[in-house]
């Protein structure tokens, strides 16, 4: 593998591009319309931010996960 190279699967075709908001705790987190959502995972906290993501990035998940059908 590549230094400084993360692999991973899409549940979606396409692509996106725009600025990346990591977020720890949906609870204290504001998301602007057009932002790459990146979080370790996503539960149904995250809800109110997937309105104004344009990409959802997860370190946990698959295709049948909270944030990959919801999103």
């Amino acid at each position: 593998d590549e230094p400084n190279v993360l692999r991973g699967f899409g549940v979606a075709s396409g692509e996106a591009e725009g600025v990346v908001r990591i977020v720890l705790d949906p609870t204290h987190a504001e998301l602007l319309p057009g932002e790459i959502l990146v979080a370790k995972n996503v539960d149904p906290g995250f809800n109110p931010l997937f309105i104004n993501c344009k990409a959802l990035i997860s370190e946990v998940g698959g295709l049948m996960t909270h944030g990959s059908v919801v999103c």
